[in-house]
């Protein structure tokens, strides 16, 4: 009797220590901490973005340091569609370009698919350069960024023809 009590609490300490899903959670994506800022008439980009593009810094906030490019371009376009950014350095603001709340839930088939690695939104990113700039913030964060230009205009179109964004003539 003693034996069969002493296995079972060794059994329930072992399922409270070692849950089963456990590793399912680490696997799961987690989102995507980032900000976006006007990059025009900063140190080094003092032009204008060409026509219907954002020339912004994207940045994430990670565990590590070593983020690969298609993450920085994944934050850029994430920003442009549901953030948007403010006024600095005499750069106008940009309101982001879904401005339905809760979109991103409401097509989340969509915006998976379009998020996916090696995804749709690749196309409409464009990095500057190749090398990030890493901010050490704390003990296990870093803020790593880099320039960005976001093609707006064509990123637009997509999502009106994708039905995600109403057109811009359609209130008339």
């Amino acid at each position: 009797m003693k034996r069969r009590s002493i296995i079972i609490v060794c059994a329930l300490l072992c399922l409270a220590v070692f849950r089963p899903g456990q590793a399912k959670d680490k696997k799961e994506k987690e989102p995507l901490r980032l900000e976006i800022e006007c990059a025009t008439g900063a140190a080094g980009f003092g032009v204008e973005g060409r026509e219907n593009t954002n020339l912004i810094f994207a940045w994430v906030y990670v565990e590590k340091a070593d983020v690969s490019i298609d993450v920085i371009k994944e934050a850029a376009v994430r920003g442009i569609l549901f953030r948007g950014y403010g006024e600095i350095r005499g750069c106008q603001g940009q309101s982001p370009l879904v401005a339905t709340p809760n979109a991103e839930q409401q097509y989340a088939d969509f915006f998976n698919a379009f998020f996916a690695p090696g995804g749709k939104y690749l196309e409409f990113a464009t990095t500057l350069t190749t090398s990030l700039e890493v901010f050490k913030l704390s003990k296990k964060e870093y803020k790593v960024g880099m320039p960005v230009s976001v093609a707006r205009g064509n990123l637009r179109k997509y999502l009106e023809a994708e039905g995600i964004v109403k057109k811009l003539d359609a209130g008339f």
